[in-house]
């Protein structure tokens, strides 16, 4: 479900455009003998960071609307990277050895392709009135006591939280420290640097 997911989002991001070309990458690479192998490897390696990266995080989203989807949206992006290369060398074989344009024809048509792209998602992806973020980091950290220490779990919450200390100069009293950072061994000396003060237990 996940993978038909990936390869159903990478079309409809592109109207269809990236999946198509990349097939077409694939495809003129394995027509060409001294090019076989590499478009091999190319789509090895594609398929390793889809398939490979679903089997091993075994991860099963139920709702994709839901902020887990989003999250691991995050990893669709290595392999878009991937499939872009991969889309590159189809547009190319479709401009030049199909049709027989020229390279000042295929640069119009790549730079075409973009703009289409970032014109058909712009609307989705424009965040400029979202104030969500702003909002909830200013309901976390408004009610804390001055120069509180403000234990966070996460890099969503410490995100968040350096947000808005970093950016918005909201709460720069408050002290921070991610709870998941206590797993390394090299905790002790950011504490110790960071946090005077600060015992943790265990680590006192």
């Amino acid at each position: 479900n996940n993978i038909y997911r990936y390869f159903w989002e990478a079309g409809s991001d592109s109207s269809g455009l990236l999946p198509t070309l990349a097939c077409l990458g694939i495809f003129s690479m394995l027509c060409v003998p001294r090019l076989r192998s590499r478009g091999l490897a190319l789509t090895a390696w594609w398929l390793v960071l889809v398939v490979g990266f679903q089997w091993v995080a075994d991860i099963h989203i139920k709702d994709w609307n839901s902020l887990e989807a989003d999250v691991y949206r995050r990893f669709f992006q290595l392999p878009h990277v991937m499939a872009a290369v991969l889309a590159g060398l189809g547009l190319v074989f479709l401009t030049r050895r199909l049709f027989g344009l020229s390279e000042t024809a295929l640069w119009a048509v790549a730079l075409g392709i973009s703009l289409w792209i970032l014109v058909y998602n712009y609307q989705a992806q424009d965040q400029s009135h979202n104030t969500v973020f702003r909002e909830y980091g200013q309901a976390l950290l408004a009610p804390l006591p001055r120069s509180s220490l403000y234990l966070t779990h996460g890099d969503l919450s410490v995100g968040l939280v350096r947000y808005m200390q970093g950016c918005l100069s909201f709460r720069t009293d408050i002290r921070v420290f991610d709870r998941t950072l206590l797993a390394t061994n090299w905790s002790r000396r950011h504490i110790t640097g960071n946090l005077p003060g600060v015992k943790v237990p265990g680590m006192m």
